[in-house]
């Protein structure tokens, strides 16, 4: 307010950051920034520079996500979404059953929220970390999704057809897959589902098996006591077991550590050790990824960083994997 002949102090506070408004895909969600809870959706505010956890939050749903706030650039407007599978768009030929297992498999899908870790063979993973778990560098990664449990035998018999697998269950984890197996699998489950179904890269892999954003760094995933989460040599009967009965990690995935190595989509090759995004791998070779160990292998095999290959073609009773999308 300015009034002639007046001289009026103005008190002004300089900050090192920018504005930037948060918003949801509708009003009314709680949101929070580095945990504290600063009003709802959408929200203008200042930020500082640096790095910042935003979370919101609609009754029992959350999403969250970083955002680095730099110098350069305008006003900031950063939209959480409460993503989730896009509708199932059923193929004419599906049959009811097909549906109905098929509805389970989608209903089974975990969102990992995506963001930044250290990829490769960290220091807990200890004397146990082999050289081509080196160098360390960082990974960040978009949100997906990601199977709870490794693809079942009854799942892929109602896609396929047929049941490969050495060890015969209908929820034991399908084995005896090929990498070019799982492919032509998801090719038929994409074509009944409309779906977008793959096969993990290496780094999502890695990333949903640490426990993604809620992480605890354990060595194996869930836990640094290999038993409680996994089925390997030591406790496995030298069998696969049934999908799910041991503890999930921070994210509710299950058997990522043990019951059977699970195929990734790269081809193996060294880490570079510059920062990465959403990393495909190398772009040739002649070995395919699997990570995760089996049902028979020691525990170091286990571990969230280690890395094991086979060629696209092998078949093998400790060999299966799980979904992404």
């Amino acid at each position: 307010s300015v009034e002639e002949g007046k001289v009026l102090p103005v008190h002004l506070t300089l900050s090192s950051g920018r504005s930037v408004t948060l918003q949801t895909d509708r009003e009314g969600d709680i949101l929070y920034v580095d945990g504290k809870q600063i009003g709802v959706s959408p929200q203008r505010l200042e930020l500082s520079y640096g790095v910042h956890t935003i979370r919101a939050e609609r009754g029992e749903q959350h999403t969250e996500k970083e955002l680095e706030v730099t110098e350069t650039g305008g006003e900031t407007v950063v939209t959480l979404g409460f993503g989730s599978l896009p509708q199932i768009h059923w193929s004419s030929s599906v049959t009811p059953k097909q549906k109905e297992i098929l509805s389970r498999l989608v209903g089974n899908m975990v969102k990992v929220d995506g963001g930044r870790f250290q990829m490769g063979g960290t220091p807990e993973q200890g004397s146990d970390a082999d050289d081509w778990e080196k160098p360390v560098h960082e990974v960040t990664l978009s949100d997906y999704y990601m199977g709870k449990y490794e693809v079942r035998q009854s799942e892929w018999e109602a896609v396929m057809g047929n049941n490969p697998s050495y060890f015969k269950g209908a929820d034991l984890p399908v084995e005896q897959v090929s990498w070019e197996d799982c492919h032509k699998f998801i090719r038929r489950l994409n074509a009944l589902t409309g779906l977008s179904f793959k096969l993990p890269t290496e780094a999502q892999w890695e990333y949903a098996a640490r426990g993604g954003r809620l992480s605890k760094g354990y060595k194996y995933s869930g836990s640094n006591n290999l038993g409680e989460v996994g089925w390997y040599w030591s406790n496995s009967g030298n069998c696969t077991h049934r999908v799910g009965e041991k503890q999930p990690n921070e994210l509710g995935l299950y058997d990522m550590s043990g019951n059977v190595y699970e195929w990734c989509e790269d081809w193996s090759g060294g880490y570079s050790v510059t920062p990465q995004r959403d990393p495909l791998g190398a772009t040739s070779g002649s070995h395919r990824v699997r990570r995760g160990g089996g049902w028979g292998t020691v525990a170091r095999y286990c571990r969230v960083s280690y890395r094991g290959r086979d060629m696209p073609g092998s078949r093998d009773y400790y060999l299966g994997f799980r979904l992404v999308c």
